[in-house]
């Protein structure tokens, strides 16, 4: 028996950012004197994708970004947006250097020993000695492309496309053996031990590369800000704003299937959802916008019209998912404010890679007085040691210490997001190595991510070498001759960031859809990030 199909004009798939975003600008549409239909359709119950605030027992001010939990100030289409809707904004805490520790080969460091060649237990070059892991990776950038230090973001845009070293196209090298071109093999190691990310060491695509570094600085740590009330609110607020103007929103919905039809000479697009209970719905559109990552889009049924297109399907694989991780412990008071830390983060070559100290509950506005619950991001990874941490995450659940501000009874944390005893244990291990304390105390209560499991496949893509970044991206913003697009943050030129799902999303709306630039974005912001 035929299903009868829900008709729409628009379907949006997907309510991270991307997806989000794309509803929210489309908005007017909905109310335009044609009454365009659109509907934001989402697998899970939870709005954000990849951007999760999770509120913790005993610090309902202090969220746990499970996901992404910053912006820099030059992001933006990121910063003005979060204006435009007036959320409330803090400073990331600790931003920039504050006498932080790193803990590598056994040795305890300070971020300004890094200055001191005697201090660091690593037989650098001459040349090398006395640079942090942040300006080695910007020396690699000076040696081999001196011409991008006095670049305007124009001119990069296309040099970073053109440009050659030793006979081949810079997009057609992987970073990590350009480093491997200038960089001692010590050097090297001390950018995976102390640099925090292991970004750095994947073999992506160098022109990409080399445009992270040059625009977010050495070593990522600058001044940014955060939401008050949680990254997730940036979409939430969207996606209300979306449903306030007459849009439709559908949870639960699975996407398993895209193919495209003719009707009445048009090419159209029918999608077919699945919701938990095995029951699929129909839905006939003009276009179809999808805000996923590369694993997401894998996942649909092999019969979707773009994974039968060889074309298509080499785009959708352009990216390498990288999976990461998190472990957030709450403590009841901030004991890392003995050795004079206040915030920014603690970066080590133990499992735990790195630490950020987000503050207490009662030093948030609107927080609870005298409440000194404290959060902890213990072990943020995006490297080689999550074969390290998955065996970890099976076991019993982490019960946690007694609090005076946590409720009898609470309700449990949601269940893809409690770490285990066996997780907790080893991080307060390494965390008292890490800051060289005999004691710390037992945290009340922990929470885990990891952002490898389907369906999202990883926290961040890659571009891999070889791919002509900006071309590609505008394919996937219109794939050929189907009246489908791909926008967010992994097919464009800040993955892993919200800035990059914006500026793509935002790109594909104007080129595709004849909306109008937002008077809050720059003029020529968008420019660097199309071709």
């Amino acid at each position: 028996m035929n299903q009868e199909a829900y008709e729409t004009d628009i379907a949006i798939v997907g309510a991270g950012v991307g997806g989000a975003y794309s509803a929210w600008r489309l908005r007017d549409k909905i109310s335009a004197p044609e009454h365009q239909k659109i509907d934001l359709f989402e697998m899970s119950d939870r709005i954000g994708g990849r951007l999760y605030s999770l509120k913790m027992p005993g610090m309902p001010n202090v969220p746990a970004e499970l996901g992404g939990m910053r912006y820099f100030s030059s992001h933006a289409v990121t910063r003005e947006l979060v204006n435009a809707l007036g959320l409330p904004t803090l400073d990331f805490p600790g931003s920039g250097t504050q006498g932080n520790i790193s803990f590598v080969r056994n040795h305890h460091l300070r971020d300004l020993d890094f200055r001191d060649p005697d201090k660091v237990p690593y037989r650098l070059s001459f040349n090398e000695r006395g640079k942090t892991p942040g300006e080695l990776i910007q020396y690699v950038i000076d040696t081999l492309v001196p011409q991008s230090v006095r670049a305007s973001p124009d001119e990069w845009r296309a040099f970073r496309q053109s440009h050659t070293l030793e006979g081949k196209r810079l997009y057609e090298y992987g970073w990590w053996s350009l480093m491997d071109w200038v960089l001692s093999r010590e050097a090297i190691e001390l950018i995976n031990d102390a640099g925090g990310y292991d970004a750095p060491f994947r073999n992506w695509n160098a022109a990409v590369a080399m445009d992270v570094f040059r625009n977010n600085a050495p070593g990522w740590d600058v001044p940014s800000r955060m939401i008050a009330t949680g990254f997730q609110s940036l979409p939430e607020a969207l996606v209300q704003g979306f449903i306030n103007q007459g849009g439709r929103y559908h949870s639960r919905q699975r996407l398993c299937t895209i193919t495209p039809f003719k009707q009445q000479g048009q090419t159209r697009v029918k999608l077919v959802f699945e919701n938990a209970r095995g029951t699929r719905m129909v839905v006939n559109a003009r276009h179809a916008i999808l805000g996923l990552p590369k694993r997401s889009l894998e996942l649909l049924d092999q019969d979707s019209v773009h994974l039968r297109t060889p074309e298509i399907r080499s785009d959708i694989d352009s990216v390498i998912s990288k999976p990461a991780i998190k472990l957030y412990l709450g403590y009841p008071y901030p004991w890392w404010k003995v050795l004079g830390i206040r915030g920014g983060k603690s970066v080590t070559d133990l499992q735990i890679k790195q630490s950020y100290y987000f503050g207490t509950e009662e030093d948030r506005p609107a927080g609870e007085a005298g409440n000194t619950n404290a959060l902890l991001l213990a072990a943020y990874t995006d490297g080689r040691v999550l074969d390290y941490w998955h065996p970890l995450a099976r076991g019993n659940e982490f019960a946690g210490a007694e609090n005076p501000f946590v409720p009898v009874g609470q309700s449990p944390l949601p269940n893809e997001s409690r770490a285990t005893n066996n997780q907790v244990v080893q991080a307060q291990k390494e965390l008292k190595v890490l800051h060289d304390l005999k004691y710390i105390p037992k945290p009340y209560t922990a929470a885990y991510m990891d952002w490898s499991q389907d369906p999202y496949g990883g926290g961040y893509s890659l571009w891999k070498p070889g791919q002509k970044s900006l071309t590609t991206q505008k394919r996937m913003r219109h794939l050929p001759g189907l009246p489908i697009h791909i926008c967010g943050d992994s097919y464009s030129d800040l993955q892993g960031w919200v800035e990059g799902a914006l500026t793509s999303t935002e790109l594909m709306l104007e080129e595709h859809f004849q909306l109008e630039r937002p008077r809050w974005i720059e003029k020529d912001y968008l420019s660097r990030f199309a071709v």
